[in-house]
């Protein structure tokens, strides 16, 4: 299932062709759509059944997670999430910690394919600027983590030999 990561392509092609669009209008629309029939397909699985829900969407994400919180045991097993590296990592992280199973997918190809699909992608994700908002502020937090935990370590285990990292830490 690919939930209107060519919307605007394919409203383009149904315009040329002089036929009716294939698409929902609104990304709202496409968006109920997408979670009804991801419903079905998770409420058919058996334990040998196996579904990849690839989606930087965080609405699509917790939808999923309910629908698993409410379901058999094996269903947890079942699913597997993923996204892109660095479009999205804030979710994966969350479900790690949660205990889902997860991957990260690094896309590779020529410019001029990658930039558009990875804009997709990214649209994919609803609300953009919370989303980078939100991005924004765990890179921030991140950052200001390691930098506080690479100093304590290097005061804590101060020595002759680590002294000039330490000062070379605290001109910067």
């Amino acid at each position: 299932m690919v939930r209107g990561a060519y919307m605007k392509e394919e409203k383009q092609l149904a315009v040329s062709k002089g036929v009716e669009t294939p698409v929902f209008a609104t990304f709202e629309e496409t968006e109920k759509n997408f979670h009804e029939n991801l419903t079905k397909v998770l409420k058919a699985m058996t334990p040998k059944c196996r579904v990849f829900v690839g989606t930087h969407n965080v609405r699509t994400v917790q939808h999923v997670e309910s629908i698993i919180a409410s379901s058999s045991s094996f269903l947890r097993e079942g699913v597997t999430f993923g996204q892109i590296n660095a479009l999205g990592d804030h979710l994966t992280h969350a479900q790690r910690a949660k205990g889902f199973n997860t991957i990260r997918s690094i896309p590779w190809g020529q410019m001029d394919v990658m930039v558009p699909y990875l804009l997709r992608r990214a649209e994919e994700g609803g609300n953009k600027v919370d989303s980078m908002k939100l991005q924004a502020a765990l890179i921030r937090n991140e950052i200001i983590r390691r930098i506080a935990v690479s100093y304590t370590h290097l005061r804590a285990h101060e020595t002759g030999r680590n002294l000039v990292c330490r000062l070379l830490l605290e001109k910067k």
